[in-house]
């Protein structure tokens, strides 16, 4: 008997033999330790973590591979697939032009896991069994995650950053990304809690759910003790959005388990929170029991009544009936597996169609009383008895977060600045700057300061990475999944309402549900309905926050998305197969239409002979054939094309196989620098310098884009010049340094080491040089103005001494005059440099950042005074020296200065009474006025 299932896509296939089913099973639970295991290792956010992953990760893509050619079902879809693998190619590509190479390679090499994952996803989603395992495996990972923080907190488990300040991290160690990451498994996890009353039977079934609730109730507490504002919002409307799209009977029995969840969350959170903060380890592990427990007697209340109020359908074996079915009495004629359950008070079947009539009244319902529930919980946060009473059920540190939620928020003002810096970023740089790029030029743009390591929001980062082209790619992606959940919809309220459609469908058992025909399609739909609310939740907080940065997060993501890509699929064929359906007026054994071939099969391969057999007997391929020599080339074509969808298995697996190597290789390579670099510092640091920077050079060698081991190497070579002063140490310091800056010019860090190494060899010209390309990469620190102010200074004090000694010849005298006149000019110019950038910040921008704090600070004052005071500008001179003195580490230099102002113009100035300059101090009468 002919069929609906999946591989990749949807095929009229047979059911799948017991080798396909062992091959399943062990590809999900390879699947499901990747996706379980990646949040264990810091969210795989650090290198030396996601090197060594990506490595396993890439085999187990092998074996998926492997896997679609034995069961001859193909991987790619035309569409998202291709907009994700463009957004791959574009990140590749970008590695061209990269402002950080190394960077940009990692960048790739995410992407080409995450485009695995996704292939992965939908390939195992294609089977009964392995699509609740992988949904499953996701609810494990997100508990895994949250565990590590509660665990921690509890005192049972040592982890790094899992609480920080009274605030769960869990193994993200990122409050926001553990909190939208929680957020997106709950989707699956009250899901999978609702399908247990189908899926299992028995102390199973309790068992089953016993754990869901307490799981649900970890993951919830997790959510309101992240304090994630971002999150809250974002939770609350996809909820608001979730349950009404639900079809009726599992609305119901999904919600009922999300209240009686929120129960014991709202029960314990509050006292939970206040021994979380003082760090009450026992009293952590006490309301941890107890959430758990209330969560576990309102689970067994709420089966108990179900029970009671339910009773199953009674079940027969048809007669005639394929062996290994059954038919619900009511239904005869239509035969169900025997694997499906049928109890029918899951089935959720309305009166009439889908139940639109009763949706929409139900939604104006639900509207009503949430925007009462709205306008009492703004009240209330408005008074203080509200608050007062709020605070019974809510931690006071969750309030004081809702009530700081406004547009003028300084957290979601840098959001936008962020956003609109890279866009900026993206003008200039129209085909991206490769992965790494914002965090390079980001400083360059802003308009106010802030520090963020990432855009905070992911779709501006591709546009960073990747440029429009890129950019466009991943909101097609984006995009193209909405309208297809959206087409999907109305899917489901046409086929739903097709008795004769779902009978076809249902005699095939492949979409499981929970009882009756009809059943079936609302199974299908409360699982997209939920892998899509799940992953555009998910995806919405990532316009908002870095999440997608962590691989782990990101890997789970595209995983789902790999789901609910297979979902969408299925309701394409569930679709094609009704309008077939009314076309031929059977649902018997039959040959599908060219039609039905081509759209189903742009993702499944059918045998040679009867996709051939099928064209030449359809009305569309009749009418071909009478068409003379042209038809004939046409069927020819077709011919070509039906032999190339018989490789279409093999060309699907070859090109995952092409992906694993490209990831397999290269982070191996670099995967063993790190640990060769790891081998140096370590002989290093026992003494054995010379063994050490021998596992340097060869970590540059496997590694040739991490300017980090060059930079160790130049500090090595400037511990031994400190020691020793010759120029052999300190040529091999220089050379070093040069190599880092080649590797990596425009890293922030990297120059500010560049700097001080420099600064340390005594280049104090070369230092200079450096400090004023840091002021221009990053001119509104104040830092760096004082950076390049004290470099200048002693370079400037250095080529004074040999002028004012007179060694050296004539030139080398002008030289160093003219250096000193050059210096001078530079820090004459931070004045002017610094009203520049504090006459942009105006509006929201002076809201978010106080201007005053790119003032001019006294440490740059001392040496703007001093170099007025070299220029023979003595009110200048004054007013700097004079603001100086606010510091008073630098009060008797700044003095010093002034009492030889007076001195030498007799001009008055303010010194302390009986203030007597240091020994040695007299210089400085010698200086005035020598570069006029």
């Amino acid at each position: 008997m002919s069929e609906l299932s999946s591989g990749g896509g949807v095929s009229l296939r047979t059911s799948d033999s017991k080798f396909s089913t062992y091959l399943r099973w062990a590809l999900t639970l390879c699947f499901a330790a990747v996706i379980i295991y990646a949040p264990l290792l810091r969210g795989l956010f650090f290198r030396e973590d996601y090197l060594r992953f990506f490595v396993w990760v890439a085999w187990f893509f092998v074996a998926v591979a492997a896997a679609s050619i034995l069961e001859r079902r193909p991987l790619w879809d035309r569409w998202p697939d291709l907009a994700f693998l463009a957004v791959v190619v574009f990140y590749a590509l970008s590695i061209l032009w990269a402002k950080a190479k190394g960077q940009a390679i990692d960048g790739a090499l995410k992407y080409c896991v995450y485009l695995g994952m996704f292939l992965a996803g939908k390939y195992l989603a294609g089977n009964e069994e392995s699509n609740r395992l992988v949904r499953n495996a996701i609810v494990v990972s997100g508990i895994v995650a949250a565990m590590v923080g509660l665990l921690a907190a509890a005192g049972l488990l040592s982890y790094r950053d899992a609480v920080v300040g009274g605030r769960i991290f869990g193994s993200f160690q990122y409050p926001n990304a553990l909190a939208a990451y929680e957020m997106f498994v709950s989707f699956f996890a009250f899901h999978a809690w609702f399908e247990t009353q189908s899926s299992a039977r028995g102390w199973l079934q309790t068992v089953a759910g016993g754990l869901y609730s307490v799981a649900c109730f970890l993951i919830l507490t997790v959510i309101v003790l992240s304090y994630s504002r971002a999150t809250w919002l974002i939770y609350l409307a996809a909820l608001l959005g979730y349950f009404p799209l639900l079809p009726r009977g599992v609305r119901g029995q999904v919600f009922l388990r999300f209240a009686t969840t929120l129960v014991p969350v709202l029960a314990v959170n509050v006292p939970l929170a206040t021994a979380i903060g003082k760090n009450q380890h026992p009293e952590v592990r006490k309301y941890l029991l107890m959430g758990a427990s209330l969560s576990l007697i309102l689970e067994i209340a709420r089966a108990f009544i179900a029970l009671r109020r339910f009773q199953p359908a009674r079940v027969e074996v048809a007669a005639g009936s394929t062996p290994g079915t059954r038919v619900v009495s009511g239904l005869a004629g239509k035969p169900l597996p025997a694997s499906q359950p049928t109890d029918q008070s899951s089935s959720g079947l309305p009166e009439r169609g889908v139940g639109g009539g009763i949706r929409r009244r139900y939604i104006f319902l639900a509207g009503v009383l949430i925007a009462l529930a709205l306008a009492v919980s703004s009240l209330a946060l408005a008074t203080p008895q509200g608050q007062k009473l709020l605070s019974k059920v809510l931690p006071a540190a969750v309030i004081a977060r809702i009530r700081s939620i406004t547009l003028v928020d300084r957290s979601l003002l840098m959001r936008f600045f962020a956003t609109k810096d890279a866009f900026l970023i993206a003008l200039d740089h129209p085909l991206g700057t490769g992965a790494g790029g914002w965090n390079i030029l980001y400083h360059r743009y802003q308009t106010v300061l802030y520090w963020f390591t990432e855009t905070h929001n992911h779709f501006a980062q591709v546009l960073v990475e990747t440029g429009f082209p890129g950019f466009l790619a991943y909101v097609l992606f984006w995009g193209y999944l909405v309208v297809l959940c959206v087409r999907s919809y109305f899917v489901f309220r046409k086929v739903s309402g097709s008795e004769e459609t779902i009978g076809y469908a249902g005699a095939g058992g492949n979409m499981p549900g929970s009882s009756g025909i009809k059943a079936q399609v609302l199974a299908w739909f409360s699982r997209l309905t939920t892998a899509a609310f799940a992953v555009f939740s998910l995806a919405v907080h990532s316009s908002l926050d870095f999440e997608l940065s962590l691989p782990a997060v990101a890997i789970s993501l595209f995983a789902a998305v790999g789901v609910l890509s297979f979902e969408i699929r299925t309701g394409l064929s569930m679709e094609l197969l009704s309008e077939e359906i009314f076309r031929t007026g059977k649902t018997s054994e039959r040959k599908p239409s060219v039609r039905f071939e081509k759209a189903v099969h742009g993702n499944v391969v059918s045998s040679p002979e009867a996709t051939s057999e099928t064209a030449s007997k359809s009305p569309q391929a009749a009418k071909e054939q009478k068409k003379g020599f042209k038809s004939a080339r046409k069927a020819k074509g077709r011919s070509e094309l039906t032999e190339l969808n018989g490789l279409r298995p093999l060309l699907d697996a070859l090109s995952i196989i092409i992906l694993a190597i490209l990831i397999i290789v290269p982070c191996k390579r670099y995967f063993r620098g790190m640990a060769l670099g790891s081998l140096g510092i370590q002989r290093i640091i026992e003494g054995r310098v010379e063994e050490g920077r021998e596992f340097l050079l060869a970590a540059i060698k496997y590694d040739p884009h991490t300017s980090s081991y060059a930079l160790d190497l130049a500090r090595t070579y400037v511990q031994e010049y400190a020691e020793k002063k010759d120029e052999a140490s300190r040529g091999m310091a220089k050379l070093y340094l040069g190599l880092a800056r080649r590797t990596n010019p425009l890293d922030l860090e990297n120059r500010t080491t560049e700097c001080q190494m420099l600064f340390a060899l005594d280049l104090y010209d070369e230092s200079v040089q450096v400090a004023r390309e840091l002021v221009a990469m990053i001119p509104l620190d104040i830092r760096y103005y004082e950076l390049l102010a004290s470099t200048a200074k002693t370079a400037i004090l250095n080529h004074l001494d040999t002028i004012l000694a007179g060694t050296g010849n004539v030139k080398d005298l002008d030289e160093r005059l003219a250096l000193v006149k050059k210096y001078v000019g530079w820090l004459g110019e931070i004045p002017q440099m610094m009203d520049n950038r504090k006459s942009r910040i105006t509006g929201l921008y002076a809201q978010a950042w106080d201007p005053k704090q790119l003032d001019i600070s006294p440490r740059v004052a001392l040496v703007l005074g001093e170099a007025s005071y070299l220029a023979g500008d003595a009110d200048s001179a004054i007013k700097y020296l004079t603001s100086a003195r606010r510091d008073g580490n630098i009060a008797q230099e700044a003095n010093t200065w002034l009492y030889y102002l007076a001195a030498v113009t007799g001009t008055k100035v303010t010194v302390p009474q009986g203030f007597k300059p240091s020994e040695g101090a007299e210089r400085v009468a010698k200086l005035y006025g020598l570069l006029k």
